[in-house]
């Protein structure tokens, strides 16, 4: 599903680390020593084999994913920005609404409405 450029055991640390993401992505306070610690290696251990292998950041990844829940959670209805993200991993609406922004060149209201016309 994934080709990395990494050895087997390089490409099971990247499949954890992005299994880990997955599974706790609405917690706002998830960060490098979390996944760190999941895989009983250092942050900067982490980093550079992620970089390697995948030629981004973990925090990219991070972002990708969030952002993908949020727009699953608009396509399946949901019209609360507030809740969404929320439950997408953003405790601050004004840094949401600016990475939203980022992702899709468009306010989170102006891609519901886009959506809904």
């Amino acid at each position: 599903e994934h080709n990395y450029s990494c050895d087997n055991a390089h490409t099971d640390l990247i499949h954890n680390v992005h299994k880990y993401i997955e599974e706790h992505f609405p917690n706002s306070a998830l960060c490098l020593k979390d996944l760190a610690r999941a895989n009983f290696i250092s942050i900067q251990y982490l980093c550079s084999v992620y970089r390697r292998a995948t030629q981004s950041t973990i925090g990219n990844y991070i972002f990708e994913v969030r952002m993908w829940h949020v727009q699953k959670l608009i396509k399946d209805g949901q019209r609360n920005v507030t809740v969404i993200s929320e439950a997408c991993g953003y405790d601050d609406l004004g840094y949401f609404c600016k990475c939203f922004r980022k992702k899709f060149s468009m306010t989170p209201k102006q891609y519901i409405e886009s959506i809904n016309s």
